[in-house]
């Protein structure tokens, strides 16, 4: 990825690489990424008030989540689905690729005549962006799992990325038969993703496990809520996601890098703590989580939603 004004540079990213023990990793971008937002939340938790570290006891919380957020990120799927671009602070600028149409005039070396040749140039446009709290669906004690609020925590983000690319596009949303052939229904959005876009056809999907069954597509027989990566399936990135609304599927194309994409993921903050407040359910004290991001999308012509009649 180029070095852009406003982005952290490479070499910052290899000492945080360094800083988080997150250096030999392989994918040298998500690791670097990684390592920005766990330098991002450990400065939050170097700001709090020693009143606010101590209401989680002897633990150290603060510790047991950056281990936890350095674990999960580098295997979750959150990376896979859109642009991630972590902010350095509260207000920065975030990049993203658009073709530009053009011609090329070129000469016959025989004849001498003029050819004008149609090409596609990526022109690099910025965006600044502020980052915005929101507040996590859940609550948490002190003697809850940390990392089962970290995993929580990434399902939620992940479900607002997906929710927030369900493009409203008029092409989108055509209605199938429940008997359709929904490879054939896939490679036809796909296309049309690549027609619009001028970068290439859909290469991620993401469904319940009943679309995902009718698509051949084995899912695991278990009660997880979570959203999981199933592989790679005529060659796009299949995700399960049993909460995703019933008969769709969403397809959408996603560049090798975080510019070539539709919708960009910048977290500031993963996590912050809200003052105590009296559980009234149960009379115990518990605080509210918030989370600081910014969600921009940029290119949605890069998503198609799919439904059939009972959708």
């Amino acid at each position: 990825m180029p070095e852009l004004d406003g982005m952290t540079d490479k070499n910052t990213l290899t000492l945080l690489r360094e800083k988080w023990g997150l250096a030999d990793e392989a994918d040298k971008e998500r690791a670097g990424f990684t390592s920005l937002i766990l330098e991002n939340q450990s400065r939050h938790f170097t700001r709090l008030v020693e009143e606010t570290r101590a209401i989680w006891g002897p633990t150290d919380w603060s510790s047991d989540l950056l281990d936890s957020l350095k674990s999960r990120l580098m295997t979750h799927p959150l990376y896979d689905l859109c642009g991630m671009q972590p902010m350095t602070g509260p207000i920065g600028v975030v990049y993203y690729y658009r073709p530009q149409s053009g011609t090329t005039v070129m000469t016959n070396a025989n004849t001498g005549e003029e050819i004008r040749v149609p090409e596609i140039v990526l022109s690099i446009e910025p965006i600044t962006i502020t980052a915005e709290s929101r507040r996590l669906k859940g609550f948490v004690g002190a003697d809850e799992s940390v990392d089962g609020m970290v995993v929580e925590l990434l399902t939620e983000l992940s479900r607002e990325i997906i929710s927030t690319m369900m493009p409203t596009a008029p092409e989108s949303g055509n209605y199938v038969t429940e008997d359709a052939d929904h490879w054939e229904e896939l490679r036809r959005a796909a296309h049309v993703i690549h027609r619009r876009s001028q970068r290439a056809p859909a290469n991620r999907i993401v469904a319940n496990a009943e679309m995902l069954t009718k698509l051949g597509i084995e899912c695991p027989d278990d009660d997880s809520v979570y959203i999981q990566s199933m592989g790679e399936h005529d060659g796009r990135l299949v995700f399960l996601d049993p909460a995703f609304p019933k008969g769709q599927i969403l397809a959408w194309y996603q560049g090798a890098t975080p510019l070539d994409t539709g919708l960009i993921f910048s977290p500031y903050i993963m996590v912050e703590i809200t003052p105590n407040f009296v559980d009234p359910t149960d009379g115990t004290l518990r605080r509210a989580l918030r989370t600081r991001h910014k969600l921009t999308v940029v290119r949605p012509e890069f998503s198609y939603l799919i439904k059939t009649e009972t959708a």
